[in-house]
């Protein structure tokens, strides 16, 4: 995410929360409850979040805040930024153990005065949209491409065929895979494959892997073959995004 400018982050642990007026804002809030519950009236509609519960609202709403006596926990972020946000006002049940990470090293930061607070701040919030922006699209996808999601993802080293899905849900692989294409906008084995090279790229600047063993975590036996497939997806062969990725860190 580019251009993230936070205002402010707050997280409110263990206190009642603040009264907020009626007010128009000019920037983005989102707010992540993770005990307790708030009452928001959102451009005229009443919302009520509880454990886990967020609400995101953009530049120009129009919103209230009910005031309370009883402690509540939650983390507010309200912040600019030039790309659009795909959220929607209220998510139930948004945060899960990836956000919660997230929050932790919010906060661990947070205790300690750095430099770059704001930037690390801003990367780790650029993070949670992620995961709340991932999350609230999947709850729009069939239980089937979620189950093969899960699948993949838990098995990107390993060798994962159309058959391997069938016999995991108990479907065709044919209907597995046009159920999976009218939800993700790709075919199984297309997103496998995309997912692995993410997987790699993820994994090449640790030096301490060979290329071979880059590829061979992602689920290809054969290097040259990840080596043609990485550089079709990529632009650039595996040994030179290594390159390119040492020599961006060198100059930080």
């Amino acid at each position: 995410m580019k251009n993230l400018d936070i205002i402010l982050a707050r997280h409110n642990i263990n206190a009642p929360p603040r009264h907020s007026s009626l007010v128009q804002i000019k920037f983005n809030d989102l707010t992540l409850v993770l005990k307790g519950s708030l009452e928001y009236t959102v451009n005229g509609k009443t919302y009520t979040l509880f454990d886990g519960d967020m609400i995101f609202m953009p530049p120009g709403t129009t919103y209230v805040r009910k005031n309370s006596t009883d402690n509540v926990e939650y983390i507010s972020f309200n912040f600019y930024t030039d790309d659009k946000i795909e959220l929607p006002v209220f998510l139930k049940d948004a945060v899960h153990s990836e956000t919660l990470m997230l929050i932790s090293a919010f906060d661990k930061i947070n205790r300690r005065t750095y430099l770059d607070n704001k930037e690390k701040n801003a990367h780790i919030l650029a993070c949670i949209i992620s995961v709340l922006e991932d999350r609230a699209q999947a709850r729009h996808y069939n239980v089937l491409t979620i189950k093969i999601i899960k699948y993949l993802h838990s098995n990107l080293d390993k060798k994962i065929t159309l058959d391997d899905i069938g016999a995991l849900t108990f479907f065709s692989p044919i209907y597995c895979d046009a159920v999976f294409k009218r939800d993700i906008g790709k075919s199984i084995i297309d997103y496998l494959i995309d997912e692995r090279i993410e997987r790699a790229k993820k994994l090449l600047p640790d030096d301490s892997y060979s290329l071979s063993q880059v590829a061979a975590a992602v689920g290809f036996s054969d290097y040259n073959y990840f080596s043609r497939v990485f550089k079709s997806r990529s632009g650039v062969s595996p040994s030179a995004y290594r390159k390119i990725t040492f020599d961006s860190l060198g100059a930080q």
